[in-house]
C-alpha cells in the first residue's frame, strides 16, 4: 500500500517515475514548489520522513543532519521530502543503494537545484533525477487527449472532430496555471495564488538561502521583464536595459546571478535552439527562449486579468504561446523526446521542435486564432523543404496547435490540433 493522497490526480510524470524505480536505486524528483511534487513521491512510496515540517519541531531535520542514515530507515520505497535541506542525504542514499541490488529504495524531491558543491558523489547510476512541472491541460481534464504525440510520430490516422474551446476558459487557464492545488479553487481565487507566488520570489523574508539578491527592486523588475518577453528569444543585454531604469550597478554579472537563482528555483525554462543532425550550427541562431515555468507566472507579474487580456489580443497570443510551450514540453518528455525551437539567420523561425532520441521529429506553431493557421502551416512546410535541402531527414509531422477549432490533417499534410485536445 502506498501513500497516495485522497483526491490525487494521476500525473504523466508518474509513469516514468514507476520506470525508474524498476531500474534505479533511487530518484529524485526535482521542480518548481507547488507544482505536486510531495503527493507526486506518495504516491510511489511506502513511508516518508518531511524535513520541513514544523509539526516535529525540526526533529527529521536535526536528526538528518547528526546521521543522515538514521531516517533512511522504514518501508520502502522511503520518500524524503526537500532533501535539499540536509545535502548529506544524497550521499547517504548513494551509499544505501550501493550496499544493495535491491532497486527502488527511496524518493527524493527538492524544489530547489540539488546542492552537488555540497555532496561528494553525483550519484550517476544510482539515483535518476527528472524534472516535474506544473499540471498540463491533460493532467487537469481541460484536454481530451484525443490527439497523441505518438500517434502523430507513428503518422496514425486522426479522426476529424471539433475541439471546441471558449476564450474565456483559455483566460482562466493561463491566469490559474498548472498548480494541483487551485484545481479545487474559483478561477478569481487560484488567480490570486499566482500573485502570491510572484510576490514570494522577491520577499526577502521568505527568499530560499544563498540566493545573493542584493536588489530587490530589480529583482522584481527582472521578473516583470522576462514576464514581457515570455517565450520569446532576448538577450541578457536586452533585459539589462529593461532592468536597469538608470542603475548602472545592474550589471551583466548581476543580472546573470538573478537568472541563475530563478532557474534553481525551477521557475524560469530555457527552451534551447534547434541543432538538426548534419546541419551547421553555423547557420542556426541557438540563444533560448526564456518562460515562466507556468503562464500563471507572466500574467501575475505583469498584473493581467481577463479583462486586460480580452483587451490586447497580441499579449493573449503570447501567454497562449507559454502554455501550450508548458504542455509540449512535458508531453516531449514523456515520450523521450525533448523541445526546442528553431531559428536561423535568414529569419526562418518555428515555435517548437520536439525531436526524439531516435532522431525523429515534428514541428509545431503555435497560433491562438485559428485564422492564422494557413501563414502558420507555410511557415512549417519552409522549414520541411530547407530540411529536406540540408540533408536532414523529414519531419515525422509538422503541426499548428491552436486554441481551439476542428481536429484535422490538411490536404499539405499539416495537422491542425487544438492544445484542448492533445496529449502524450
Amino acid at each position: 500500500m502506498t501513500l497516495t493522497k485522497k483526491g490525487y490526480k494521476t500525473r504523466i510524470i508518474d509513469e516514468k517515475i514507476t520506470d525508474l524505480l524498476r531500474v534505479f536505486g533511487a530518484v529524485s524528483i526535482e521542480g518548481p514548489r507547488w507544482c505536486g511534487k510531495t503527493w507526486t513521491s506518495l504516491n510511489h512510496a511506502n513511508s516518508a520522513v518531511f524535513l520541513t515540517d514544523p509539526a516535529d519541531g525540526g526533529r527529521a531535520r536535526d536528526i538528518a543532519e547528526y546521521s543522515p542514515s538514521m531516517i533512511l530507515t522504514g518501508d520502502e520505497p522511503i520518500a524524503i521530502d526537500e532533501w535539499q535541506e540536509t545535502p548529506s542525504i544524497w550521499d547517504a542514499v548513494r551509499h544505501e543503494v550501493d550496499s544493495s541490488e535491491r532497486k527502488g529504495r527511496f524518493l527524493l524531491t527538492g524544489s530547489v537545484t540539488a546542492p552537488f558543491a555540497e555532496v561528494m558523489h553525483s550519484g550517476i547510476g544510482r539515483i535518476a533525477r527528472v524534472r516535474m512541472s506544473p499540471m498540463t491541460l491533460y493532467e487537469s481534464g481541460m484536454s481530451s487527449g484525443t490527439v497523441s504525440l505518438a500517434d502523430m510520430f507513428d503518422d496514425a490516422a486522426i479522426e476529424p472532430h471539433v475541439a471546441e474551446m471558449r476564450v474565456d476558459a483559455l483566460i482562466d487557464a493561463v491566469c490559474a496555471g498548472g498548480w494541483p492545488a487551485n484545481i479545487t479553487l474559483s478561477r478569481k481565487d487560484a488567480a490570486k495564488t499566482a500573485r502570491y507566488y510572484v510576490d514570494s520570489l522577491s520577499d526577502s523574508e521568505i527568499r530560499a538561502p544563498g540566493s545573493k539578491i542584493t536588489k530587490p527592486a530589480m529583482f522584481a523588475n527582472l521578473i516583470r521583464a522576462i514576464a514581457r518577453s515570455n517565450a520569446t528569444v532576448v538577450s541578457n543585454k536586452t533585459l539589462q536595459d529593461d532592468v536597469m531604469a538608470g542603475d548602472e550597478t545592474f550589471n551583466k554579472e548581476t543580472l546573470s546571478s538573478y537568472l541563475d537563482y530563478l532557474k534553481s528555483l525551477f521557475v524560469l525554462t530555457e527552451i534551447p535552439g534547434w541543432h538538426p543532425r548534419f546541419l551547421s550550427k553555423t547557420r542556426l541562431r541557438s540563444s533560448p527562449k526564456r518562460m515562466f515555468v507556468d503562464p500563471s507566472l507572466a500574467a501575475a507579474a505583469l498584473g493581467l486579468d481577463k479583462n486586460a487580456m480580452l483587451r490586447d489580443p497580441a499579449t493573449l497570443g503570447r501567454m497562449f504561446e507559454c502554455l501550450c510551450l508548458r504542455d509540449l514540453l512535458v508531453y516531449a518528455d514523456a515520450i523521450d523526446g525533448k523541445l526546442y525551437h528553431y531559428r536561423d539567420n535568414s529569419g526562418l523561425e518555428v515555435d517548437a521542435i520536439i525531436e526524439l532520441r531516435d532522431g525523429r521529429w515534428g514541428a509545431f506553431e503555435i497560433k491562438l486564432n485559428s485564422k492564422h493557421t494557413p501563414d502558420a502551416a507555410r511557415t512549417l512546410l519552409t522549414l520541411a523543404k530547407k530540411m529536406t535541402q540540408r540533408n536532414v531527414a523529414p519531419p515525422s509531422f509538422l503541426a499548428v496547435v491552436t486554441g481551439g477549432g476542428i481536429v484535422r490533417k490538411r490536404d499539405d499534410g499539416v495537422y491542425i490540433a487544438p492544445i484542448n485536445c492533445l496529449k502524450p
